[in-house]
């Protein structure tokens, strides 16, 4: 299968990020990004205008499927997604609408992708994360009619669980890398799923067999930008990390 990290276009939050940060080190002042940030932050001008630069890209490379195999490798010529999975979180649904209209694919909105800490906000000075619902069944179905929508989800929201921790996000990946190879890892299938950085980089960890100690490893990837890894239960090849190259330069975040 080819297994394809879709990272989500740029957010408010992103915005607020690098307004606060101060060097690569990523020392920046953590209590007011806290107090801050949107809990479930919307897209930036910015990012909406990326999802139409990606969306555009994925719809100039759908080919008729007789792509060369040295092309196929390295999708010159075509994506052809056949699975396209999606966190719930506002930023990611929004970047996935483009890919989704691209492709005439429907989004299957998958919980276990969303970022870690879920939705949260943190008031005054205290340090306490306060949980918050995330967007609702109804409005999932009016706006993002489209998308295929848990039966779990409800009227109430699809979060209201406490903050969750850094090592808690490690595991879950290992879940979701788990699911996509018991659904997929056989087949020729091209899976897609957008999501967050730091669920990438905890997907990397579980893929490549690092240890949550391993802090002093961090893969970064921009905004809207496309990983490719090949793999089934007994390979996994990195075929590419990080592309942005539809992207002109100062849309690159």
């Amino acid at each position: 299968m080819q297994f394809y990290f879709i990272r989500h276009a740029q957010s408010v939050n992103n915005i607020l990020l690098d307004q606060l940060a101060n060097d690569l080190d990523d020392k920046f002042d953590h209590q007011e990004y806290s107090q801050r940030r949107q809990a479930d932050a919307e897209l930036s001008t910015l990012g909406k205008q990326q999802t139409q630069k990606l969306g555009e890209f994925i719809s100039e490379k759908v080919g008729d499927g007789q792509a060369e195999i040295e092309e196929a490798d390295f999708n010159y010529d075509e994506f052809r997604f056949t699975h396209l999975y999606v966190s719930p979180m506002i930023r990611t649904l929004d970047t996935a609408a483009p890919i989704a209209e691209a492709l005439d694919l429907d989004p299957i909105i998958w919980e276990d992708l969303h970022e870690q800490g879920g939705i949260w906000t943190q008031a005054g000075t205290s340090d306490d994360r306060l949980s918050q619902p995330g967007i609702d069944s109804i409005t999932l179905q009016k706006e993002y009619s489209r998308f295929i929508i848990p039966p779990t989800f409800n009227e109430s929201g699809w979060w209201n669980l406490p903050y969750e921790e850094p090592e808690k996000c490690y595991e879950r990946s290992g879940r979701v890398l788990e699911k996509i190879l018991e659904n997929h890892g056989s087949t020729d299938d091209r899976v897609a799923v957008v999501s967050h950085s730091i669920f990438f980089n905890c997907i990397m960890y579980q893929m490549f067999g690092f240890s949550p100690e391993n802090i002093e490893y961090y893969f970064l990837i921009n905004n809207v930008s496309i990983t490719r890894i090949d793999m089934n239960e007994n390979l996994k090849r990195l075929v590419y990390q990080n592309r942005v190259d539809f992207l002109p330069g100062q849309m690159i975040t």
